[in-house]
């Protein structure tokens, strides 16, 4: 079946996405179990949850969202005045 939905073309699509976006997109041995930017502790992948990121992600992502309010405050207070 041509244009089938694999999981290579959704992760291939999200970090391409990621890329646009000026997102850091590491190389996966960078963070693997034993080296000193791991997300892991189990070598057996058993540990399929990495708490860190999305912790990581929602503190990065209010930053964003409380940026974008005030530039549209300020916006806003331009256009009225």
């Amino acid at each position: 079946m041509s244009g089938s939905f694999t999981e290579f073309v959704a992760e291939d699509s999200a970090l391409a996405w990621l890329e646009a976006l000026d997102s850091a997109v590491p190389y996966g041995p960078d963070f693997a179990v034993g080296e000193p930017g791991a997300v892991r502790s189990d070598p057996n992948y058993r540990d399929v949850l990495m708490s860190r990121w999305p912790r990581d992600a929602q503190g990065r992502l209010a930053r964003v969202a409380a940026l974008s309010r005030v530039v549209s405050r300020g916006v806003r207070a331009r256009r009225a005045g």
